[in-house]
């Protein structure tokens, strides 16, 4: 959230919505030069903030500072200051560059934002799409399984030819080899099959996660937009 206060009654909604949450305000006055010589690089961090949404970032003009509830301790323009739920934490004196001042509202943040907003989130969308597709793949490896010990269990037992065996015992031999590279062949053919179910069932499985992520991400940036 970005709030720039330019009236009385934006300062005293400002004084409400700091009790809430990590902010980060800027005191400053239109006719600082080093205001001015700040501007773009504090424009950079309102941009990433707003995007990212860990941190609430306020602006406060030096004729509305006394219009707050809980007037800061303002010596001087610019002035940057951390707040936690209402109180404040710390007060930026560091190099006024873009990197610094991020850095500054991320190492003083409680990230109570991103707990409440993103973990609930994660885990509907856990409940919803990951566990579910472990039990899928549970399953279809579980029934191939099955399917491979039963084709172990069919196959006979190895041949072991002897020097001592006549002529009259090769035509049997032989028949048997000839069943026993046909089992062989059904099991490969068995195996491959299960594969592509395997395959088949986990791209139906993703095709309807992205339409329900769609779904899920829509309302995700309606909700966003509204806080």
């Amino acid at each position: 959230m970005h709030i720039k206060v330019s009236s009385p009654n934006e300062a005293s909604n400002l004084s409400n919505l700091l009790k809430d949450g990590d902010w980060m305000v800027l005191y400053y006055a239109d006719w600082c030069g080093h205001c001015q010589s700040m501007k773009p690089e504090w424009q950079k961090v309102v941009n990433k903030m707003k995007n990212t949404n860990i941190v609430n970032v306020a602006e406060v003009e030096s004729n509305h500072i006394n219009s707050l509830i809980n007037k800061p301790q303002v010596k001087g323009f610019p002035t940057i200051k951390m707040y936690n739920s209402g109180i404040e934490k710390a007060n930026f004196e560091e190099e006024r560059s873009a990197d610094k001042i991020e850095k500054f509202a991320i190492s003083n943040a409680t990230h109570s934002t991103k707990k409440h907003e993103t973990l609930p989130m994660v885990k509907k969308l856990s409940d919803k799409f990951i566990n579910p597709m472990r039990k899928i793949v549970k399953s279809i490896l579980s029934d191939k399984s099955k399917t491979m010990k039963r084709s172990k269990k069919a196959m006979p037992a190895k041949v072991v030819l002897s020097s001592k065996s006549t002529k009259t015992t090769k035509p049997r031999m032989v028949a048997k080899h000839k069943m026993l590279f046909k089992t062989k062949t059904k099991t490969k053919k068995t195996f491959r099959n299960s594969t592509k179910d395997v395959y088949s069932q986990l791209i139906k499985s993703f095709n309807r996660i992205g339409k329900e992520a769609k779904k899920d991400s829509k309302l995700l940036k309606n909700a966003v937009e509204i806080i």
